[in-house]
């Protein structure tokens, strides 16, 4: 009697563990959609992002009022408004990102249970982000038709024009931006519970289509912008050699001929861009790429900090504009000039700026001496 009392309890505890273990592994596979399969990393300090955050919100901010600032000079010309709507599109970046990166902070499973924020949060970064690249293309083509096509360019091209291109370049960030929310691939709270983003390891065909639809978008913004802005640059060469032929010499101090430092300054600004998004973006391309052909190794230390690096554009924009304004950047002409070879580009660009200002004058004293005369 004792030996089958002893072997009934045993049964007993030993069918309570396995429906405790049951239990267990149920919660487990149940909690396992909303929650981030990849292990537990340490977050990175909170100053950091602060620092970071701050740099960019003050930059945009301070972007934007010298936009405002300089309206009558500009006059909102196309490639301004686009300047405008690049800055526009970082700051609303990081203010809806940065509240919800402090409170999961504070609180490391907010995102995991509040799955809310989490597709806030992932969403704004993919569609800004999407924005941010394809304004700046924009910004290319419209310094390619200034260039090339300059009679089309002033008076063929209207608002309209420019209101059709950025609401395409809207629509298509959000469609993209809303993929995951329709299967392909998803968001999910990444190893540092602090921040949210899609599944950069998908296991799945349709998702890993995700990331090579993102890192193609990537590679045709970063190829455009390198063939779009290597147009303008030779076509701005190309006048200046037509300029200093002797038979054109004369007619290229005409005062209504552009001296061309305009379009050497948006041209570096464009190239300034352009290097900072190549540099953020390459990383990222090459992990979503590898990620989604292979992915037999995995590697959340680097995918996590190109897909950090990605943001790094939305910082830096903004104070690109403001280092490339004018009182400055022609200091950086004249620094320029002093430290180069007579003949050199610089030389020229501020020799036919003077000349054109000369000249710009000579004609303004001439024509008051015509009317002195006529009284």
């Amino acid at each position: 009697m004792d030996n089958f009392g002893t072997d009934g309890d045993s049964d007993i505890y030993l069918q309570g563990i396995n429906i405790s273990a049951f239990n267990m592994t149920t919660q487990l596979s149940s909690g396992s959609n909303t929650t981030d399969s990849a292990p537990f990393a340490e977050p990175r300090p909170l100053y950091g992002f602060i620092i970071w955050f701050s740099f960019g919100i003050i930059g945009n901010c301070t972007a934007v009022a010298i936009l405002l600032q300089n309206r009558n000079k500009h006059k909102w010309k196309v490639f301004y408004k686009l300047v405008l709507l690049l800055a526009l599109s970082d700051f609303t970046a990081q203010m809806v990102t940065l509240p919800i990166m402090f409170s999961a902070y504070r609180n490391s499973n907010i995102l995991e249970k509040e799955r809310l924020l989490c597709i806030i949060m992932s969403t704004t970064t993919i569609v800004t982000s999407l924005m941010s690249v394809l304004f700046v293309c924009l910004m290319s083509i419209d310094r390619v038709v200034a260039s090339w096509c300059p009679i089309f360019y002033r008076n063929k091209l209207t608002s309209c024009h420019v209101v059709i291109a950025v609401t395409l370049v809207i629509v298509m960030s959000f469609c993209v931006g809303i993929l995951p929310l329709l299967g392909i691939n998803k968001h999910q709270v990444q190893r540092e519970r602090t921040w949210c983003f899609v599944d950069i390891q998908p296991k799945e065909k349709h998702d890993r289509a995700f990331l090579i639809l993102s890192a193609s978008i990537g590679i045709s913004a970063v190829l455009s912008m390198l063939i779009l802005n290597g147009m303008v640059i030779y076509r701005l060469c190309q006048r200046y050699r037509k300029a200093q032929q002797p038979q054109n010499r004369r007619i290229s101090r005409i005062p209504r001929v552009s001296s061309g430092v305009k379009n050497i300054q948006n041209i570096v600004f464009l190239m300034m861009i352009m290097t900072i998004f190549i540099s953020s973006w390459i990383p990222v391309i090459i992990r979503f790429l590898y990620n989604a052909i292979d992915g037999s190794e995995v590697d959340h230390e680097l995918d996590t900090n190109a897909v950090a690096m990605t943001v790094m554009h939305q910082v830096l924009n903004p104070w690109i504009y403001i280092i490339m304004q004018d009182c400055l950047f022609s200091r950086c002409l004249e620094y320029a000039r002093k430290h180069s070879k007579r003949g050199s580009i610089f030389h020229r660009i501020l020799e036919d700026s003077e000349t054109k200002r000369m000249d710009t004058g000579f004609e303004f004293d001439t024509e008051q001496r015509e009317i002195a005369s006529r009284k």
